[in-house]
């Protein structure tokens, strides 16, 4: 019987620091060996760091810090990611992207927002096709349970 070789594992990133985002990444954590997660800005990266948890949400979900790779760099997680999952508010999603200058042709972006695009009055999905040439073979959904807490 021939050995069966190993795939390997996709890396995946989540933009965004409430509390969706915070669930997220805490499932991941525990099907990944690593997790890049990109918060908003220096003080919740520090606070992850120091006390393992997102000090402004969800802040009984511990984190093993050694399986983050914390930024507040879009450009940085996108590049190391195959998987990008976008759990910002959408009305912050497009300040969010317009700083992305990467190149993310061959990411898949996942996207966990509700809501619409306040900008441009449309879904996230033709948002990322028609501002960023996003393909759909490149974009999936997440849906489910509307409440962060029933996902942590």
């Amino acid at each position: 019987m021939a050995k069966k070789e190993e795939t390997p594992e996709q890396v995946v990133g989540v933009v965004g620091s409430g509390s969706f985002a915070t669930a997220i990444v805490k499932m991941l954590t525990e099907n990944c060996k690593v997790v890049h997660w990109c918060v908003r800005n220096e003080f919740v990266k520090g606070a992850i760091e120091l006390r393992h948890h997102n000090p402004n949400y969800l802040t009984a979900v511990r984190f093993d810090i050694k399986s983050l790779k914390l930024t507040t760099d879009i450009n940085e997680l996108v590049s190391a990611c195959d998987i990008v999952v976008l759990a910002t508010p959408s009305i912050y999603l497009s300040d969010t992207l317009e700083k992305m200058t990467c190149d993310y042709s061959d990411k898949i972006f996942v996207s966990a927002i509700k809501g619409i695009v306040p900008k441009v009055n449309d879904v996230v999905a033709h948002y990322l096709r028609d501002e960023f040439k996003i393909g759909f073979r490149n974009q999936a959904v997440i849906a489910g349970p509307c409440h962060a807490e029933e996902v942590a």
